[in-house]
């Protein structure tokens, strides 16, 4: 089944471009959600791994509501 969260998680794996303000050169992060263990991860570039992140787990609940 396909629900509207997928589609969210396909934006966040997407990127986020935001412009520094001292050099002015792009800087992207990407973001990625596992289903399988819950877990919200970035990218990091240099050290070519993926990074947990902490968040509100209750998130999760709406997630799933929101997935019905």
């Amino acid at each position: 089944m396909i629900c509207l969260a997928s589609k969210i998680l396909s934006k966040l794996n997407k990127g986020i471009e935001k412009d520094s303000p001292n050099n002015r050169m792009t800087v992207i992060e990407r973001f990625t959600f596992n289903l399988e263990d819950r877990q919200l991860y970035i990218y990091d570039v240099i050290g070519d791994k993926l990074i947990h992140i902490k968040f509100d787990r209750g998130l999760l609940l709406k997630f799933d509501e929101f997935c019905k």
